[in-house]
């Protein structure tokens, strides 16, 4: 599946920009609201529907803001 994410105006820095701990980047909310869209439905987001999504990453740290931005939609979620 491709999300299409569009282009953003780029800065005139040559570094990487700095996240906050816990922060999100909107490419990657864009991508987890498409893969999980009907995540808030309970009829449909069940084990399989968790199962058939899968979102490859290079590291374990992009894993950990993934898992946190998925839980961030689940109900009862603090």
């Amino acid at each position: 599946m491709l999300i299409e994410n569009p282009v953003e105006e780029l800065s005139n820095d040559d570094e990487d920009e700095e996240l906050r701990p816990g922060v999100i980047p909107i490419g990657l909310a864009r991508m987890v609201d498409e893969m999980y869209a009907d995540i808030s439905n309970p009829e449909i987001a069940n084990d399989e529907y968790f199962a058939n999504r899968t979102i490859l990453t290079t590291t374990n740290a992009v894993v950990q803001r993934i898992n946190e931005a998925v839980a961030q939609r689940l109900e009862g979620y603090p």
